[in-house]
């Protein structure tokens, strides 16, 4: 896919997923996926992910805590991780969100790829917004990736 292709996917009536915003429903999330490419013969391919979930915490600090955990989390369950941004609380739409960058090994087909992961997570109330942006050096949508995070908005009608 190229830019203009993802951003369309992105907005696309058929790519919005409409929620009942219970805590049972939202308690697992809901996942949307794109990927650049759909016929991958080698590497990583570079994907954005948007999980909706339920947002259990009444407060910025808290939120930003558990999810700062969550990434030092990552980096002991993945040995080769390394953060190369450290969490840190971001504007998203005018709404505090936190951010941070990781990079990991990850083998396939008996090599091994450097992967890039960046994470947005923003609070809106019940629901949080995971927006999870994974490339690799050799496939790198660092130019993209950083048009599209320009690009979030929240619906002010969203509770």
């Amino acid at each position: 896919m190229n830019e203009k292709q993802i951003f369309e996917s992105l907005y696309r009536d058929d790519a919005q997923t409409k929620l009942d915003s219970s805590k049972r429903d939202l308690k697992f999330g809901v996942k949307k996926a794109f990927k650049k490419y759909y016929d991958v013969e080698y590497g990583i391919n570079p994907t954005i992910q948007v999980q909706v979930q339920y947002n259990a915490h009444d407060n910025f600090d808290d939120f930003f805590k558990s999810h700062n955990d969550e990434a030092k989390y990552f980096l002991e369950y993945f040995k080769s991780a390394k953060f190369i941004q450290s969490p840190k609380k971001i504007s998203i739409d005018g709404v505090e969100s936190i951010h941070y960058s990781i990079s990991y090994d990850k083998e396939l087909n008996d090599t091994i790829y450097r992967v890039r992961s960046r994470a947005y997570i923003i609070p809106n109330g019940e629901t949080l917004y995971q927006i999870t942006l994974n490339d690799s050096e050799k496939r790198d949508c660092t130019k993209t990736y950083d048009s599209i995070v320009k690009t979030i908005r929240l619906s002010k009608n969203h509770p």
